[in-house]
């Protein structure tokens, strides 16, 4: 728009005439004042249209994928046969909820790494989300993790249950997945507000235990 008005100011300091230079020219004058009362309306209108009544947006919105320390270069021949066993099921539709199971230090927490950097991840999904639940794990912890992943904020005497509805509104209609690490118990993704991983929202979950 200010492009156009230095354009317009321009053609005003133009003297242009009419009748071999005789006379102003009183027709191009008027084709410039309505060009301006045009161009005032567009100006009203683009002003009303940048109030954002709900103020502005101070943090940029969260990645696609949050990227964590880079695993191990090498992996056993078990931890590559079960990485593309993982990556098969991701592409399968009709899987939602992906297990791991081994003894501690075999490298299924490296396997997680590899799938949050993975071609897959980065293409199939709106939000990876990463949560390490541990044997300490409670709701509220983990609503943190994922409220500092979504960024949201979280008071602290908040309750489960108004943080499970914001998580459940940041998430409606995007398809995420889910990866949860180091799980020791039953954890009830939809106390925690996630939306439930199915065929028709291709939401997905890969947990390791």
């Amino acid at each position: 728009m200010e492009n156009k008005v230095e354009t317009i100011k321009q053609e005003f300091n133009v003297d242009k005439r009419c009748v071999w230079g005789l006379c102003p020219d009183i027709f191009a004058r008027i084709k410039l004042g309505e060009r301006v009362v045009n161009m005032v309306n567009d100006i009203d209108l683009l002003i009303e249209k940048s109030k954002f009544e709900n103020g502005f947006l101070v943090d940029s919105p969260p990645t696609r994928v949050e990227r964590r320390p880079e695993p191990p270069s090498t992996l056993s021949s078990s931890a590559h046969h079960t990485l593309d066993m993982v990556l098969n099921k991701l592409r399968d539709e009709s899987i939602q909820k992906i297990g791991i199971w081994g003894m501690g230090e075999v490298g299924k927490t490296t396997i997680l790494d590899l799938l949050n950097k993975s071609h897959e991840a980065e293409t199939y999904f709106d939000f990876v989300i990463w949560v390490t639940v541990s044997n300490s794990w409670s709701i509220g912890k983990l609503q943190n993790e994922v409220g500092k992943r979504l960024k949201i904020k979280i008071d602290a005497n908040e309750s489960n249950d108004p943080v499970a509805s914001k998580f459940l509104q940041r998430l409606e209609g995007k398809k995420y997945l889910l990866l949860l690490d180091n799980v020791w118990d039953e954890v009830d993704l939809s106390v925690v507000g996630f939306p439930n991983a199915n065929q028709q929202n291709g939401c997905k979950v890969v947990l390791t235990t």
